[in-house]
């Protein structure tokens, strides 16, 4: 199998050539008259994401992947002779791990193919296809094609990865890259000879090897590129842009993958999301028995709390290992780039609670989402979670829409019932009825719309609730009543009603205040 794998990788090249549609050479080559301003424009507007998911190599052991790549080196140059001794040390080699691997180990394993093969790749793609275009046109999308990572922050797919895992597979990306960059270095050095250019070099590569080998020592990839461009100005102005071809490939590698080489993703199951919101809630008192016994809009209600939350507060440690993942987030992305980790992916999503607990949980440990560079993705894997996702996805854009407008529009409800309440109060008045008969004619007339609204829309109406709503209504007609009894300017007594009714409701809602509730 070995050996399978090995060969087709050393006849992938000559393969394709045999095929018609294949390469980016056919398809630019398609593009004749003129048209590659087309194409540029195109390209600069889209951008692809090869993932990594978890275990593809874990079959292999490390030192197999490495017998794999000789492999297909010398059967590509037809080097028998070393071919012969790699087979034979294939022989001798174990295909067995002593022991299990740690997800640690499992992304090492996928790690050794972005350095040994994606480095490079992407980076040739990019130069290829800018040949292609010509001079004349500049492709300026370097995020065309990215790589996301999920080994070491699937969660879901492995219950072994922890936080304490995701931050070293980061740290692993991020020393295997600043390990590439510094080989290229090193070569690049045997090229650069010359006087003025020794000592930035030296900087360079000596922030490199540090960074390699002192956890604390973490460089950002503008200090690693403002040194190359350094150099690169430094070699066309004095050196007649010798090797500048070279350098300008390490440029654009740093430019493309940064200090974090791939993107990793958080990933995890939307029920271990319920089972620790559930966990959280019954310890503070707020619930007492499982969320599947609450209606939606009371399940709301209680994500709305605000908290501050430690994973020391809690014994569960599933509880405290997504506190912690969510916590480890700002700290990869301050260490590797906010590029490092854009992404909490939520699998098994059913309901509009796969996002609104993890916004809960971001918020309940300091973090608003809202100021992080991270997308809450949910995945709808299952057959209730597809049928669903259309209604989900709607009813989120749909929010996000009408969000800023909610005060303004609660605003002009308020206004509402207190012009309503005050219209149809004086209608009563004007048919000789009883003025307290009056005031309830004034207060259907403000709160029976939002009643059938409720009713239409299945929720309970706000005027059988606690919520100060139509006692405000009453309250104001009241004050109007009095107003009139006393002599006031009818007009008067109208604008002291209004205002009465609307004050009494902002405050209601801005303090919380509620009826107390009958026993």
């Amino acid at each position: 199998m070995v050996l399978f794998d090995s060969i087709e990788d050393a006849a992938f090249e000559s393969v394709q050539e045999n095929k018609e549609y294949t390469g980016i050479d056919h398809y630019i080559s398609l593009i004749k008259n003129g048209n590659e301003k087309g194409l540029l424009e195109k390209l600069n507007q889209m951008s692809v994401r090869l993932v990594f998911t978890a275990h593809p190599t874990q079959f292999y052991p490390p030192e197999v992947l490495g017998i794999i790549e000789n492999i297909r080196e010398y059967t590509q140059s037809n080097n028998i002779e070393e071919l012969d001794k790699t087979l034979q040390q294939l022989g001798l080699t174990s295909f067995v791990n002593k022991d299990k691997p740690t997800p640690v180990e499992e992304a090492a394993n996928i790690i050794y193919y972005l350095r040994e093969v994606y480095y490079q790749s992407i980076c040739d793609f990019y130069q290829k296809l800018q040949f292609q275009l010509g001079k004349k046109f500049s492709l300026d999308n370097l995020n065309l094609v990215k790589i996301g990572f999920w080994p070491g922050g699937d969660r879901d797919g492995n219950p072994f990865v922890t936080a304490k895992v995701t931050k070293e597979v980061a740290d692993l990306l991020r020393v295997s890259l600043l390990k590439n960059y510094y080989n290229d270095l090193k070569k690049l050095e045997k090229k650069l000879t010359f006087r003025e250019l020794l000592s930035p070099m030296e900087s360079l590569k000596k922030l490199l090897y540090q960074s390699m080998f002192d956890a604390k020592i973490i460089p950002k990839s503008e200090d690693i590129l403002s040194l190359l461009l350094d150099i690169k100005k430094i070699l066309i102005e004095e050196y007649h842009s010798l090797y500048l071809e070279d350098l300008e490939e390490l440029i654009l590698k740093v430019q493309l993958f940064k200090t974090h080489f791939a993107t990793l993703d958080i990933r995890q199951n939307h029920q271990v999301h319920h089972r620790v919101v559930e966990e959280i809630l019954k310890q503070k008192n707020i619930i007492k028995s499982g969320l599947e016994h609450y209606s939606e809009k009371e399940i709301i209600t209680f994500l709305e709390n605000d908290f501050l939350l430690s994973p020391e507060d809690f014994q569960d440690p599933l509880v405290k290992e997504t506190l912690e993942t969510i916590l480890v987030i700002p700290k990869i992305q301050e260490k590797n780039g906010t590029a490092s980790l854009e992404r909490y992916i939520i699998s098994n999503s059913e309901d509009i609670f796969s996002v609104l607990y993890v916004l809960a949980l971001f918020r309940w440990v300091g973090i608003n989402p809202n100021h992080t560079q991270i997308d809450i993705v949910p995945l709808f894997e299952t057959m209730l979670g597809m049928e669903h996702s259309g209604e989900i996805m709607q009813t989120f854009l749909f929010k996000k829409q009408i969000a800023p407008l909610s005060q303004t529009l609660f605003l002009f409800d308020t206004l509402g019932i207190g012009l309503f309440t005050l219209l149809g109060l004086q209608k009563g008045l004007d048919f000789g009825l009883h003025p307290f008969v009056a005031i309830t004619m004034g207060i259907s007339s403000a709160v029976m719309g939002g009643v059938i609204r409720d009713v239409l829309t299945a929720e309970v109406p706000l005027i059988f609730k606690k919520e100060i709503y139509a006692s405000a209504c009453f309250v104001g007609g009241l004050v109007y009543l009095l107003a009139l009894k006393l002599n006031l300017n009818p007009k008067g007594a109208f604008v002291l009603g209004f205002v009465v009714i609307v004050t009494i409701r902002l405050l209601a809602v801005k303090h919380k205040l509620q009826l107390p509730k009958i026993k």
